[in-house]
């Protein structure tokens, strides 16, 4: 975020998430964010919702993915242009 450089897990570039919000819409971002080889399946980034249950391992928002994902989009918006 911000100055510092994506990290490169699995020897793969990350991506830029505040740029984000400028190249896509939310709802690209839902359905991307929530799946990611289902919309490139060369990606390297990690599916971190259980498509069966919508929860992730995280107790925040009660675990809920989409809220979880909301909660990023909006923090990505608030971060400015």
């Amino acid at each position: 975020m911000g100055p510092q450089e994506a990290k490169s897990p699995f020897e793969a570039p990350g991506i830029n998430l505040a740029l984000a919000v400028d190249r896509r819409r939310k709802e690209f971002f839902h359905r991307w964010i929530l799946d990611p080889m289902r919309l490139d399946p060369a990606s390297k980034m990690t599916r971190f919702v259980d498509l069966s249950t919508g929860q992730t391992g995280r107790p925040a928002l009660g675990g809920s993915g989409q809220a979880q994902y909301e909660a990023i989009w909006r923090y990505l918006m608030s971060l400015g242009r």
